[in-house]
């Protein structure tokens, strides 16, 4: 014992600093939750130093004084360590409250204050002594009934504290648990010996090998936070993303084995892996995987898992320490089965819905077809009628034969229209832009609808701005069609006041012909102005309080206009009416002529 002297002091004041430095760089990391683990450590260092102090003291006095400091250590480790266990089991515990951890130190200081006056009363140690061979000469207790209480409570706090810890550790991924375990029993080993020592089945004559226990547990617990990092914010950070993750982790350093793997990396690997274990056998049952994650370099694969044909997107990256230096590869496993379902789906469904739209162009291109024929009949002997050619007609007869003619001419448009609307939907319309005079091709419309607004009882008025071209180069006849059927749209929805027809030309950006038509009709709701332009939509006809129309004037207006590599807008407020603007770029045949502005105004009162 005493050749042993030196060195037990020697390993007590090692164990003391090794402590004390795991408090210091805890408490470096506070901000990670390292608060508790170093007050934890404090007390340790201050027992382990205390019993070194009691050790080496030369007489009972000066032992009983460093018994006390031991005692600081003694008593408050305990309750540390119950409360550092709940912060891992759970960091929102209200045990971990300020006032609820100072309610249970209030026996460890009860504890100091009855061991500092026990040589008077006897409640902790009835009575101490020197014992033990020179020179480390120990205090030889027998102890009181307060002493009991002080180790039932202690006890108490350490196996709840244990208990938390274990139940952290079982709901740590697998890989992970072996290790885990064998670092709380490093941590139980000193108590351990502390209860078999109080029990006599372990004598040495003077001296306790509680703290010497704490050496080997000081070891372990250095091992862990140095070679995982627990404590550094980023490892924290990252232990905690990576066991969020959907995705599978697999880290695998130069070895070819596993380093580190998250919890959703389970459904891939062996059962039995754990960290240390070569890929080989942890990835045994995926030969496929195995192979890809093998192969040199970066890359992706898909690769099928299981027997139920799971895919997966596999990819593979290398981990290095330095430009030149290899620390490992990292393989990332994604699940994608449901996302390679709905992207066949939707795949799926385009070719459905597309065959069902060139389905429907043909259907329209023949129905309409089909139908020019018998409707140029209608016309044709109607007007025949009409005209007395079968003979004299009454009243009545003439006023059937109108309207036989006005429904043949609405069925003739809604073919025309069909059919437009089949062609452009097919790409079968072809432009053919000649040097056209606008005025010369817009007059007739024009007429038109001003007679067509004085028998509705609202004015018509239409305008050509001075400097527009004498010719332009456009396809006359698709524009004529883009004004007739907005003018058309415009009288059907306007029940008082009038239309106005205004072309302007613009030079910049680049040549173009701008067509503003405006109205005074029930207008068009926000939420419907975004459909307007989709064929065979109609807004609420409410508005209108009528039920013609068919949904395709506007639709054609915008295809048109595209087609033409211009745009038509939209601008409009319930019962204020609304405003068209197309612009349409234009070649120039005759930049040099302008004619003076012609103003054209229809109007007619009901």
């Amino acid at each position: 014992m005493q050749t042993a002297a030196p060195y037990l002091l020697v390993l007590l004041v090692t164990t003391a600093v090794i402590h004390s430095g795991f408090a210091v760089y805890a408490w470096r990391k506070r901000a990670t939750g390292a608060r508790l683990f170093s007050l934890v450590n404090v007390s340790l260092a201050i027992w382990l130093g205390g019993y070194a102090g009691e050790l080496i003291g030369a007489d009972l006095t000066s032992k009983f004084l460093w018994a006390l400091v031991e005692y600081v250590g003694i008593v408050t480790v305990p309750v540390l360590w119950f409360a550092y266990a709940q912060q891992m089991h759970d960091s929102r515990s209200r045990w971990l409250a300020p006032s609820r951890i100072g309610l249970l130190l209030v026996m460890p200081l009860t504890t100091l204050v009855i061991l500092a006056t026990t040589q008077w009363h006897g409640l902790h140690w009835k009575s101490f002594e020197l014992s033990g061979p020179e020179p480390l000469l120990a205090l030889r207790v027998t102890y009181g009934p307060w002493f009991w209480v002080h180790f039932a409570y202690s006890y108490l706090m350490l196996a709840i504290g244990t208990a938390r810890f274990l139940s952290h550790v079982l709901r740590a991924s697998d890989l992970y648990r072996g290790q885990a375990i064998v670092l709380v029993f490093a941590s139980l080993f000193p108590w351990f010996i502390n209860l078999i020592y109080l029990t006599g089945m372990i004598s040495l004559p003077g001296l306790d090998p509680t703290p010497f226990a704490f050496s080997l547990s000081a070891l372990a617990l250095g091992w862990d936070i140095f070679r995982y990092r627990l404590l550094d914010p980023m490892p924290v950070a990252r232990m905690r993303v990576l066991a969020t993750m959907l995705e599978a982790v697999i880290v695998v350093d130069p070895q070819n084995r596993v380093v580190e793997a998250n919890p959703a990396a389970r459904a891939v690997l062996d059962p039995r892996a754990r960290v240390g274990d070569g890929l080989a056998q942890a990835l045994a049952h995926w030969p496929e995987l195995l192979t890809f994650a093998g192969e040199p370099g970066e890359g992706r694969a898909e690769i099928a898992l299981g027997k139920d044909g799971r895919m997966f997107e596999a990819r593979r990256a290398l981990l290095s320490d330095g430009p030149t230096r290899a620390s490992g590869r990292l393989l990332v496993l994604r699940e994608i089965t449901e996302s390679l379902q709905s992207a066949r789906d939707l795949g799926r469904a385009r070719d459905e819905a597309l065959e069902a739209s060139r389905l429907k162009t043909q259907l329209l291109a023949k129905v309409s077809h089909e139908l020019r024929t018998p409707l140029g009949a209608i016309l044709g002997y109607s007007e025949m009628l009409q005209s007395g050619a079968y003979g004299h007609l009454t009243e009545r007869g003439q006023a059937a034969t109108q309207r036989v003619i006005h429904s043949a001419n609405y069925l003739a448009r809604l073919v025309d229209d069909l059919l437009d609307q089949a062609q452009l939907e097919a790409g079968r319309i072809r432009l053919n832009p000649q040097a056209i005079d606008l005025r010369t091709q817009l007059e007739p419309l024009c007429a038109q609808i001003g007679e067509q607004a004085r028998v509705a009882g609202l004015s018509f008025e239409h305008s050509i701005s001075p400097d527009l071209p004498a010719l332009v180069i456009v396809d006359g006849a698709r524009l004529q069609q883009i004004v007739h059927n907005l003018l058309h749209n415009a009288l059907k929805y306007t029940h008082a006041g009038g239309v106005r027809c205004a072309l302007t030309w613009s030079q910049a950006p680049e040549p173009g012909l701008t067509i503003t038509i405006r109205d005074t009709g029930v207008g068009i709701p926000a939420e419907a102005q975004a459909h307007i332009f989709e064929p065979f939509w109609q807004a609420n006809h409410a508005l209108t309080g009528r039920h013609s129309g068919y949904g395709l004037g506007l639709a054609i207006v915008a295809e048109l206009a595209r087609l033409m590599g211009g745009s038509v807008s939209v601008e409009s407020e319930v019962e204020q009416g609304s405003q068209f603007t197309v612009w349409l770029p234009t070649g120039l045949a005759a930049t040099d002529i302008v004619v003076p502005t012609e103003v054209r105004e229809d109007a007619a009162s009901h």
